[in-house]
């Protein structure tokens, strides 16, 4: 397979006519690699042009340091590096031109918040009479917020694809519980709010471009009219991956349960 950056269609194709690689995630040689990779970007870049790098937060974060919950408020060194490592992607010197924002985009994580309606409380007084006009606050959004207190993290609320639906039960849960619902209503997919993290990283100045940026490439879906979970780019890269003949799992070999010693302890 040759090396160097493809077409989605000719990587793809190439990708699934080889084995997947040995290796843990966690091996330097694959931050080594991607940032050989985007060494080899320049040449396909206009001169005055730069780039921006997407990533999955649960596939990436520990592999670059400030990519980590813990270290998003270190600085890196002169050479880009935090406890010697290379701090994000495209800061080893290998790579030779940094990107102008790293953008972690975490979705579907149980540690993400979910977004509910906040409704404001107004304290009844003898002016107000029986048609006193209360605060109006929507049910349901898709925008993107920033979340309090942070000048890098953004997160992007997304409602359910049936809810978009004209159907009866299209929208359950918007107005009841699945306690208040009737026997049909339970059968049903709830509404429910869930999130997209998207935190700006290695920006200069205005991290907000890149989190609509960000945001907008989730609404750009190749085969149908809904939201993605993560942004084309990202989305199409994981489908690769799962995509694959080989992928069999989602943890490393050490962390694999024994089925037999399961069966034993019944």
């Amino acid at each position: 397979m040759s090396s160097g950056w493809q077409d989605y269609f000719t990587a793809n194709t190439a990708f699934r006519s080889h084995p997947l690689p040995d290796g843990s995630r966690q091996d330097r040689s694959l931050v080594d690699s991607i940032d050989t990779a985007l060494g080899q970007l320049r040449a396909h870049l206009d001169a005055t042009a730069g780039y921006v790098v997407l990533v999955s937060g649960d596939s990436s974060r520990s592999l670059w340091p400030l990519l980590a919950n813990k270290n998003l408020d270190l600085r890196p060194d002169a050479a880009g590096e935090v406890n010697g490592r290379p701090a994000l992607p495209g800061y080893s010197r290998s790579c030779g031109h940094r990107p102008l924002a790293v953008v972690r985009v975490t979705s579907g994580s149980e540690d993400l918040p979910r977004p509910v309606a906040v409704n404001p409380l107004k304290a009844a007084t003898s002016d107000d009479g029986p048609e006193a006009e209360r605060p109006s606050v929507g049910k349901t959004t898709e925008a993107l917020f920033q979340l309090d207190g942070s000048h890098n993290t953004w997160i992007l609320s997304n409602i359910p694809r049936q809810f978009k639906g004209g159907r009866r039960y299209s929208r359950i849960g918007e107005k009841s519980s699945r306690w208040t619902a009737d026997v049909e209503a339970g059968s049903h997919t709830w509404y429910a709010h869930t999130s997209t993290e998207i935190v700006v990283l290695g920006c200069e100045s205005d991290p907000i471009r890149y989190a609509i940026a960000a945001a907008r490439l989730c609404d750009h879906a190749v085969s149908w009219d809904g939201r993605t979970q993560y942004p084309a780019p990202v989305h199409l890269a994981i489908k690769m991956d799962k995509d694959h003949p080989d992928y069999r799992r989602t943890i490393e070999i050490e962390e694999e349960i024994d089925l037999s010693d399961l069966n034993s302890e019944e």
